[in-house]
């Protein structure tokens, strides 16, 4: 029994290691980023709610817990206060769908009027499979805009997928979707500039 148990460990190591192993540890640079940003100096990020932009929303998907909390404590990590209103705006009411069709313009009108950046991030999909082992993929999409001038400083993107086979698969399925938020937000924010 013990060495089965020893042997169940191995093969679930493994399994990560073989579906999420081709990630790199260098930094890959951000989709864009204003050549300025690095010398931009903002100490607090308004990081507008949690955008559910996906088509299929039928896979239950905890935005807050698994990309909110992670996404505030990975900008925290780099030096920045994080402020997290309540709702896309002060005057006006928004969906979901409604921030996601927005332009990069019409996003620096969300948020309150002194917030300075804007960080808006997408849940573009995410969808898990569980059959003779389990499966999760993940895509994401942040930007950093700004209120003044309506542009963006940074924008990024992630799709993860991971998964392991067998018995040992079935039984960290429900653990998936945390593993690829957080492999999507290191991948994302892997070259965002410190606080300066």
């Amino acid at each position: 029994m013990r060495v089965l148990r020893i042997l169940l460990v191995a093969v679930m190591i493994g399994g990560f290691t073989i579906r999420v192993g081709g990630c790199s540890s260098a930094p890959k640079p951000p989709l864009y980023a204003d050549p300025q940003l690095a010398t931009m100096s903002f100490e607090t990020i308004t990081v507008l709610p949690i955008v559910d932009a996906r088509i299929d929303k039928s896979e239950d998907f905890d935005l807050e817990q698994e990309l909110g909390e992670r996404l505030e404590s990975l900008l925290a990590d780099k030096g920045y206060d994080v402020e997290r209103p309540g709702d896309f705006s002060d005057r006006d009411r928004f969906s979901h769908a409604q921030v996601a069709a927005m332009n990069d313009a019409q996003l620096a009108s969300l948020g309150p009027a002194a917030a300075e950046p804007l960080l808006v991030l997408y849940l573009n999909d995410a969808s898990g499979e569980v059959g003779l082992g389990a499966s999760y993929n993940l895509e994401a999409t942040a930007v950093l805009v700004s209120k003044r001038s309506g542009e963006v400083l940074w924008r990024n993107k992630s799709v993860q997928s991971i998964g392991m086979g067998g018995a040992a698969g079935c039984m960290v399925a429900s653990q998936m979707d945390g593993k690829a938020s957080e492999l999507a937000l290191k991948e994302m924010f892997g070259s965002f500039p410190e606080r300066i």
